[in-house]
């Protein structure tokens, strides 16, 4: 995927976002504040926005760094196939076609890896009409197409696995590429382990189309048109999804996007409630390509429990949208901190080429405006 999901921002953005550089997180609230510390943080909290669309380490990890193609890797369908599949020492195969009156059987090819280290399920589910009937091999409408990995030590299960899943996304009930339409795949990837005793799980969804070429084949030009990915492990759930600006999942060109990247806890002895990062930018005419993103702003909203600093809240909003490899000439920026005993700090500003103006309010009464150089050093306070 070409859109960045801006977690090298994070750290330097909490910095200012929880306000530690102005206030102590004690019960007794000194009022205090460090104005060369925040400006700092200011310095360092825009820094990141000189390569804000560019590729970085993500939780993404269970996405493939390449589009998957709808091609198979075994012929699952005809009789000669099937015998081509099977002459594999230890491969299984059957074909279920109690369902051919309802237009489609099914094909499940269990595959044993070497010395017991992996099993392997391949089941497609295969249209049954005249390509399905002929001889003529590869030629198959596939409907649905699944390959499950489970992992072994010595051909015992691992408690780890892999999942792929593909299905019909453009409404024709097929995966294959139909010549005078649109044609879209929902691929869905998952993985299970057990780390530390725990159940993880990662999930990776996305929709994409063939690209020009109408052909998966070629990855090159192929379109991701929806993404998202969760995982779950102990008592957190992680998420990266995008929203347009009807609501959907469905990433438009030139249209107003969010990327959202979502943390939660249900569980009450855990410090952390919710985290949930808003990126809006413009992915411009082409989908294919980060040069024409513009950013619009950066929204951070965090709740705690069991801690003296429980809500927060950052916001981040150039005067005009950032240019992908740009950074931003003007804009504003605020943030804010609840207390567990009602108490509120806010820090609100601007900034432009020349510097930043930034106002502090403290929860005891402590108002304090400082403006600084573009590097952070203190012009003046007050």
């Amino acid at each position: 995927m070409k859109h960045a999901h801006f977690l090298s921002a994070l750290a330097a953005v909490f910095t200012l976002f929880t306000l530690n550089a102005c206030i102590t997180s004690s019960d007794k609230i000194t009022g205090t504040v460090d104005p060369a510390t925040m400006g700092t943080s200011l310095s360092g909290g825009e820094s990141f926005m000189s390569n804000w669309a560019a590729e970085v380490s993500s939780p993404v990890d269970s996405l493939p760094s390449s589009t998957p193609t709808t091609s198979m890797t075994v012929v699952l369908a005809k009789a000669s196939a099937l015998g081509k599949v099977m002459a594999t020492a230890g491969n299984t195969v059957t074909v279920d076609s109690t369902t051919k009156d309802a237009g489609y059987v099914t094909v499940a090819v269990t595959i044993p890896g070497i010395f017991g280290a992996q099993i392997t399920y391949d089941t497609a589910v295969v249209k049954y009409d005249a390509f399905y009937k002929d001889n003529i091999q590869n030629n198959e409408n596939i409907m649905r197409f699944s390959q499950t990995v489970v992992w072994q030590l010595n051909s015992v299960p691992t408690g780890a696995s892999d999942r792929i899943e593909f299905s019909d996304a453009d409404g024709d009930t097929l995966l294959n590429v139909v010549t005078g339409r649109s044609n879209r795949v929902k691929v869905v990837f998952t993985h299970t382990d057990i780390v530390l005793l725990k159940k993880l799980v990662k999930t990776g969804t996305i929709v994409v189309g063939p690209g020009a070429d109408n052909n998966f084949s070629t990855g090159a030009d192929n379109v991701v048109y929806q993404a998202n990915w969760s995982r779950t492990w102990a008592s957190r759930t992680d998420s990266v999804y995008f929203k347009n600006r009807l609501g959907t999942g469905e990433i438009t060109a030139n249209d107003t996007m969010h990327l959202f990247i979502q943390t939660s806890s249900a569980i009450s002895t855990d410090t952390l409630s919710s985290l949930i990062v808003d990126i809006a930018f413009n992915p411009g005419a082409d989908l294919k390509s980060s040069l024409d993103d513009r950013f619009y702003s950066l929204h951070v909203v965090s709740h705690k429990r069991r801690v003296f600093e429980r809500d927060g809240e950052f916001t981040f909003t150039p005067d005009a949208p950032v240019l992908h490899g740009q950074q931003p000439a003007s804009g504003t920026f605020s943030a804010s901190v609840t207390f567990a005993n009602g108490k509120s700090a806010t820090l609100t500003g601007t900034f432009s080429t020349t510097g930043y103006q930034a106002t502090y309010n403290g929860p005891e009464g402590v108002t304090k405006t400082v403006v600084y150089s573009k590097t952070g050093a203190v012009i003046s306070s007050n």
